[in-house]
């Protein structure tokens, strides 16, 4: 989520009935998954170090957020 405040173009707006509007070259009704690089990594983390076994030679995509 970090890049899109960075970038002139990606930031969300405020819209009219309060909510954060994204603008771009997508479809309304596409998915994306939002990651924050500072804040969600330990979640993910601490669960597999909780359960180190469980997750052994797995691979793992893990997002917060899909909006």
């Amino acid at each position: 989520m970090e890049n899109f405040q960075g970038q002139a173009f990606l930031p969300p707006r405020l819209g009219g009935d309060g909510t954060r509007v994204m603008e771009g070259h997508v479809s309304w009704i596409t998915k994306m998954p939002l990651h924050d690089a500072i804040e969600d990594p330990g979640k993910f983390v601490c669960a597999i170090l909780a359960e180190p076994e469980k997750f052994e030679g797995k691979r793992l995509c893990a997002v917060e957020r899909v909006v």
